[in-house]
């Protein structure tokens, strides 16, 4: 049994069309990420193989964790002397 699947690239670029067997949509299934279509699925996979693929989200996230993280450090900074000062003034007493 096969069942066709047609993927669009973007809206000004050309529709291509295909047809893949059980075999095929069950490999397929198994790359298939939470909330994507068997057709994005196909969609992503072919333009990773081409090396075309946009970066995932995570490198985003990676990003915004960092900015994030560095945000929270220079807060910290005068929290910590601060620290440091309250110690020294209850150690000399």
């Amino acid at each position: 049994m096969f069942t066709e699947y047609t993927t669009v690239y973007n809206m000004a670029g050309q529709v291509i069309s295909f047809r893949f067997g059980d075999q095929e949509l069950e490999a397929l299934k198994t790359i298939q990420q939470p909330g994507e279509s068997l057709s994005q699925a196909a969609q992503r996979s072919l333009k990773e193989s081409l090396g075309l693929a946009t970066p995932p989200a995570t490198t985003t996230m990676s990003t915004l964790s960092t900015e994030v993280d560095k945000r929270i450090a220079e807060q910290l900074v005068p929290i910590q002397q601060k620290l440091v000062e309250l110690e020294a003034a209850l150690g000399k007493s």
